[in-house]
């Protein structure tokens, strides 16, 4: 499952292919279903495509497997916070991940924009973006 995810992400960076990055995502979990960074990788390009019922199960899986990972975490917050408008969920899953990974960059960045654009805390958001 491992070769198959790193193809897909080959796939997806390299040739810009989300047909075929979607494809490699899905066949690396028929071997591995608990594979967190393909259920991950293609909750996000599922998104992408504007599947977002099919993005969301993939993303909560992800997020189930692996409640620690602060990543998983900030891509599901961003999910929540652009997609659904559930900004509560955003808020509390950009919390959590960055309780557990204080200096994840990724999440400092989302959080930070989130803060300035939704919930206009402009002074949490310049030092998070800082």
């Amino acid at each position: 499952a491992d070769i198959l995810y790193n193809m897909g992400r080959l796939k997806q960076e390299l040739r810009q292919d989300v047909d075929g990055a979607l494809e490699t995502y899905t066949t690396a979990l028929e071997y591995d279903p608990r594979h967190v960074a393909a259920l991950n990788s293609k909750g996000l390009l599922l998104n992408f495509k504007g599947k977002d019922d099919e993005a969301e199960a993939c993303l909560q899986s992800a997020v189930r497997l692996a409640p620690e990972h602060a990543g998983v975490l900030c891509n599901y917050a961003g999910f929540l916070h652009t997609t659904r408008a559930d900004m509560d969920g955003a808020q509390r899953l950009y919390k959590q991940a960055l309780a557990i990974k204080p200096d994840h960059v990724q999440t400092l960045s989302c959080f930070g924009s989130f803060k300035m654009r939704v919930t206009e805390e402009f002074e949490e958001a310049r030092e998070m973006l800082m």
